[in-house]
C-alpha cells in the first residue's frame, strides 16, 4: 500500500467513512415514524376550527343590543377569518459589548402589531352599522352633531375615552374533536381601520365582506391538553358544525345564478336542497 493510500485510509477511518457509523434510513426522515408521531399527537390543528368572541364594554354593548339587536354570540357566527396575534421583540443592535469591536443585538421590549379580521355582512347591514358605530364611539367622524346614531352628544371629531370603547376579544382554537386547544385573550382591543368595500354590478355572485383591523394592548394564551378535557365537547362540536354549515350555505348561495338552460335549472334545485337541508340543522 502506497503512502497516499495509507493516508487516505487513515483519514477515512477518522471521519467514519470506513465504519458503520454512517446514518441509516431509520435515523433520518422516516415517513412511517413521522406518521405514527402525528397520529399519536392527535394530528394537526386546522385553521378553520375557531370561534371569536368580542366582549364589548357594558355601555356600548347595551347600545348595540338596543340599536341593532346583535349579541356577541351572534356576531361570532359572522366572523369569516381572524388573524391570531403575534409578537415582535424590539431590539437594539448598536451596543458594543466590550465598548468596541462588533455590535451585539439585545431585546428591550415587546411590540404588538395590529391584527386583521373579515366579517360577513348580514342582509340588513347591521354588522356594518355596528362597526361604523364603534368607530364613531372612538372618534366621532360624523360632522353632524345631531347625527341619527346620537353618540352621547359628542361634538364632531371629539375623541372618546378608551375605557368606553376598548374591549376584550377571545379567539378559541379547537381540534377536530371539538376540544379547546388554545385560547387567545386580547386585551383592550378596538378597531383602528374599517376597510373600503368594493361594490360592483359584475359581482352578482359575491357576498359583501367587511375588513377590520384591531389594535390592542397585549395578549395572552391558555393552552389545554386534549387528553385532559372533559365536559362540553359535544356542545362545542354542535356549534362548530353549525358554523361550518353556515359557511357552506354561504358559499352555495354565492354560486347561485339565474338558470340559462335545463342543466342550470337542475343545479339550482340541487343547491336549494343543500341550503334547506343545512338550515334544518341550524334553525
Amino acid at each position: 500500500m502506497s503512502l497516499l493510500d495509507t493516508f487516505t485510509t487513515s483519514l477515512a477511518n477518522k471521519i467514519g467513512l470506513n465504519t458503520n457509523r454512517l446514518p441509516n434510513a431509520s435515523e433520518g426522515f422516516n415517513v412511517s415514524k413521522f406518521r405514527s408521531q402525528v397520529l399519536g399527537n392527535a394530528g394537526f390543528l386546522r385553521k378553520n376550527l375557531f370561534l371569536v368572541r368580542i366582549y364589548f364594554p357594558d355601555a356600548f354593548s347595551t347600545r348595540i343590543e338596543r340599536s341593532f339587536g346583535i349579541r356577541t354570540r351572534e356576531l361570532m357566527m359572522y366572523t369569516e377569518n381572524f388573524t391570531a396575534p403575534g409578537i415582535a421583540l424590539a431590539t437594539s443592535d448598536d451596543i458594543h459589548r466590550y465598548g468596541t469591536g462588533p455590535t451585539a443585538k439585545y431585546a428591550y421590549g415587546a411590540v404588538f402589531t395590529d391584527i386583521s379580521a373579515s366579517f360577513l355582512a348580514d342582509g340588513r347591514g347591521e354588522i356594518l352599522k355596528l362597526f361604523q358605530t364603534w368607530m364613531k364611539y372612538i372618534v366621532n367622524y360624523d360632522s353632524s352633531k345631531n347625527s341619527p346614531n346620537g353618540l352621547n352628544g359628542a361634538e364632531p371629531y371629539e375623541v372618546g375615552y378608551k375605557d368606553d370603547y376598548a374591549c376584550r376579544i377571545e379567539v378559541i382554537v379547537y381540534n377536530e374533536a371539538a376540544e379547546k386547544i388554545i385560547t387567545y385573550t386580547i386585551n383592550e382591543a378596538f378597531p383602528v381601520f374599517l376597510g373600503d368595500i368594493s361594490l360592483s354590478w359584475a359581482d352578482n355572485d359575491s357576498i359583501m365582506r367587511i375588513p377590520v383591523s384591531f389594535s390592542y394592548r397585549d395578549w395572552q394564551t391558555d393552552t389545554m391538553s386534549a387528553a385532559s378535557i372533559t365536559g362540553s365537547a359535544s356542545q362545542n362540536l354542535t356549534l362548530l358544525q353549525k358554523i361550518i354549515k353556515v359557511g357552506t350555505i354561504a358559499q352555495t348561495i354565492g354560486t347561485l345564478k339565474k338558470p340559462q338552460n335545463i342543466g342550470d335549472a337542475i343545479n339550482l334545485v340541487n343547491n336549494a336542497n343543500i341550503i334547506s337541508g343545512g338550515l334544518s340543522g341550524i334553525i
